[in-house]
């Protein structure tokens, strides 16, 4: 097993950490957990621009945030029927692929509009088409408050100068938001890309408005890593065995049912240590990546999470699968820097 080099994450983990543990603990002393679940989607954005310096990342998080309050808007716009919660499904990750590669957003790029968009979908969807009937305008105005706080988490650290003054990557993000172009490397994952999530989501018409989202989010992991076919193929190998340890975790999880302060406290350390493990070793990652991704989805829809375990394995399979025929009938070069 290796683990690629990385810089001081723990910054970085603290902030995500902190994003999704303190709307989850704020809905707990406030006696509805569910909530705080639901304004916790908003941590994403603490997720984005963690190569860029301290000040470069604070610019680009403001339209980060409002791409994820989008997603779930539409997520709630789209959730009537299974129909419309598919179409929207590949609507809203076709508009992300675009936008993420052709601004050069950077990791983890569109796939985590498409997981918003999906729990979205989970949360205000009909109960008679598998989601929880809740309230979706409450639902977008929570998320919106958890991307205020997360951005918050971040641009705080500024006040601090050693970190005001850190240097990130040589591309800021006022280059990076300067133009949009899809050319090269960015041209061959987008299409790629882009036949993924509507094969996904043609895919998951006849299994229900709450497997899509986790069959497209597996493809859109795999097929962001880069052009090239050993790091995309790598990619999907962890993939999956990393998503078939971390439901061991989820079984765990679910026995625990962990409620209240002691949820916040289990997520905010979950999130803490992906961060320290995304950018070392993806499938180790994903151990901890899958308990937090599924305790989040369904516990913010009141759904216990060994309930939809099995059919998160599956879907990952599917999604798995298409990404990697999407790999071998849309060539590209041989070797590539990771894209997204």
């Amino acid at each position: 097993m290796s683990f690629t080099p990385s810089g001081r994450r723990w910054p970085i983990g603290l902030q995500a950490g902190l994003a999704i543990s303190i709307p989850v603990a704020v809905g707990a002393l406030a006696g509805n957990t569910g909530l705080g679940l639901q304004a916790s989607m908003g941590a994403f954005t603490a997720l984005y621009g963690t190569r860029l310096a301290p000040l470069d990342r604070v610019r680009l998080l403001p339209l980060v945030a409002l791409g994820f309050v989008a997603s779930v808007a539409c997520g709630v716009l789209f959730s009537v029927t299974a129909v419309t919660s598919v179409l929207g499904l590949i609507l809203v990750g076709s508009a992300a692929v675009v936008l993420c590669q052709g601004f050069r957003v950077g990791p983890p790029g569109p796939l985590m509009f498409v997981l918003s968009y999906g729990a979205a979908t989970l949360v205000a969807a009909p109960r008679e088409h598998g989601g929880a009937g809740l309230d979706g305008g409450r639902l977008v105005l929570l998320v919106a408050a958890g991307c205020a706080l997360a951005y918050a988490l971040v641009a705080v650290a500024l006040l601090v100068p050693s970190v005001a003054r850190r240097r990130g990557e040589a591309t800021p993000a006022r280059r990076v938001l300067a133009g949009f172009t899809l050319a090269g490397e960015a041209r061959i994952v987008t299409v790629r890309l882009l036949v993924a999530v509507a094969a996904t989501g043609l895919v998951s018409l006849p299994l229900g408005t709450h497997r899509g989202y986790w069959i497209t989010s597996a493809a859109v992991a795999i097929l962001g890593a880069g052009a090239g076919r050993r790091i995309t193929a790598t990619r999907a190998v962890h993939r999956v065995l990393g998503t078939l340890v971390g439901s061991a975790l989820v079984l765990v999880v679910a026995l625990i049912s962990p409620a209240g302060l002691v949820l916040a406290l289990l997520l905010g350390l979950l999130q803490f240590g992906v961060e320290l493990l995304v950018t070392r070793h993806y499938a180790l990652a994903l151990v901890l990546i899958t308990p937090l991704a599924i305790t989040v989805g369904t516990a913010a829809a009141g759904v216990s999470p060994d309930t939809v375990l099995g059919e998160r394995i599956v879907d990952t399979l599917l999604g798995t699968a298409i990404a990697v025929l999407a790999l071998v009938a849309l060539p590209g070069r041989r070797t590539a820097t990771p894209a997204a």
